[in-house]
């Protein structure tokens, strides 16, 4: 049976405080194929990630800063489009906004409140042609700007959508960002401009030979201000981030090599550098993810490890786009890369799908990562796999820890919400034992057991 596999990291940096950061791979899932599109980090500390659930439904995963989960929700009325990562995002009011494609031929845009319930949902029918929204942000006013595309004949790869909607959903404007080339233009990423308000949308234009990468910039109310298409290169656009000098630096797929490359973009448009990105492996995947870090950049994706084998990968750049290091994760099996953003404590959330861990099949995988992109410390079983139960909890003063076998000379850690150890206890045996509060305060705790090199973990909550 497979195992799921929780790597946790409690890492202390003292100077006039201490503070921890926590990692781990999850998995979620059902017998069945289940995918991850794109994952945000939420204001409450924990994490809220779209997925294709039990092969053939659309869903939401809500997690807390451990990665347990909090809910899910299914969305029967959107049957999604198994080859388009559906996109999820966190908005200022608290409530989520996720954006896809559906089997039925159109694209939708749901708003859901923070427990996952549908506030508004719109729809838009295509008979003629697959299509679905890519992406979508939220600009300085609250509205919501959508980009995506249709797919339009055999000779002629696609059609843009670009929408701008209301925080009720009502369309405020749709527009084409017209293509110059007959064999059509893709959309790949929209994000705000944070020092005027417009919007950069990323891409490439399908020329007379391979793919070029394209940026659009283009005003609140949808007029192109510029549009650039970078000749020189053969390469798709797929993630775009503003740099302190209000200039860009975007990230891409080489399709010669299939090589990770990045641009160095001014405010105007201008490609002052492109960059191959030296890696040992070759790129699996069309989603690739750049985000700010400590002192440079995040990069990631997917790489092909073998024939059978793609794994995650996470690179670090310093501020001049030199590489510093690249960890990969997953396992025997095939990893399916959607999204990675930078947490709040300076570590990596990524989401995709793994064949090496889980229920079955594909699963959705999320691993978080310190501000190295270590996890680190001994693989966690959960407390009920491992024939271990906790009753009651939550408690307020006592619960007791029973186990089928016995503990022999087992040790238990506990750990507050910050990563600080809060009680140990070491020697113990026997069958069950008590764990007293003692003068702990309420929370949400993690414990941990360890026997013979192997750890349980589960999560304890006192309450008053």
């Amino acid at each position: 049976m497979k195992i799921k596999l929780l790597f946790l990291l409690l890492s202390f940096t003292c100077f006039h405080f201490v503070q921890a950061q926590i990692t781990f791979q999850k998995t979620y899932g059902t017998p069945k194929n289940d995918y991850g599109g794109s994952v945000t980090h939420t204001f409450d500390g924990g994490y809220i990630i779209s997925a294709i659930y039990d092969s053939n439904q659309t869903a939401v995963i809500k997690t807390d800063s451990i990665g347990d989960t909090t809910w899910i929700k299914l969305y029967p009325y959107l049957t999604p489009w198994t080859e388009w990562n559906n996109f999820i995002t966190q908005l200022h009011d608290s409530n989520y906004v996720m954006v896809g494609g559906t089997e039925d031929s159109c694209i939708y845009i749901v708003k859901l409140n923070q427990s996952g319930d549908t506030l508004w949902m719109k729809k838009q029918h295509d008979s003629s042609h697959s299509c679905g929204y890519r992406q979508v942000a939220e600009d300085k006013e609250g509205n919501l700007v959508l980009v995506g595309e249709a797919s339009v004949s055999p000779t002629i790869c696609c059609s843009s959508i670009f929408t701008k909607m209301s925080s009720t959903g009502s369309q405020i404007w749709s527009t084409l960002v017209t293509c110059p080339y007959p064999n059509g233009c893709r959309l790949a990423t929209v994000v705000i401009d944070p020092y005027n308000g417009n919007y950069l949308v990323t891409g490439d234009a399908t020329t007379y030979g391979l793919p070029a990468p394209r940026l659009v910039e283009l005003d609140t109310a949808g007029k192109k201000i510029w549009d650039q298409i970078y000749l020189s290169y053969s390469a798709s656009i797929r993630a775009i981030l503003p740099r302190p000098d209000s200039g860009f630096v975007c990230a891409g797929i080489g399709w010669y090599s299939d090589s990770l490359m990045l641009f160095k973009i001014t405010k105007n448009g201008n490609l002052v550098k492109a960059m191959d990105i030296p890696e040992t492996f070759s790129l699996g995947t069309n989603y690739i993810s750049i985000d700010t870090a400590t002192n440079g950049y995040f990069l990631a994706g997917q790489s092909d490890v073998s024939s059978s084998n793609d794994d995650f990968f996470l690179s670090k750049l310093d501020t001049n786009y030199n590489l510093l290091w690249t960890q990969t994760f997953g396992g025997s099996q095939r990893e399916l890369f959607g999204f990675m953003k930078t947490t709040s404590d300076g570590g990596a959330v990524m989401v995709g799908s793994t064949n090496s861990f889980g229920a079955g099949e594909y699963d959705v995988y999320l691993v978080k990562t310190d501000d190295n992109g270590f996890l680190t410390g001994q693989n966690i079983i959960s407390i009920a796999q491992n024939s271990i139960s906790i009753s009651p909890n939550p408690f307020s003063q006592t619960t007791i820890i029973k186990t089928e076998k016995n503990f022999s000379n087992a040790a238990l850690i506990l750990y507050n919400s910050l990563g600080q150890v809060v009680r140990t206890l070491n020697g113990i045996t026997g069958k069950e034992f008590a764990l007293n509060r003692g003068n702990l305060p309420p929370g949400i705790y993690l414990l941990r057991i360890t026997q013979e090199g192997k750890v349980a973990s589960s999560k304890l909550i006192i309450e008053d």
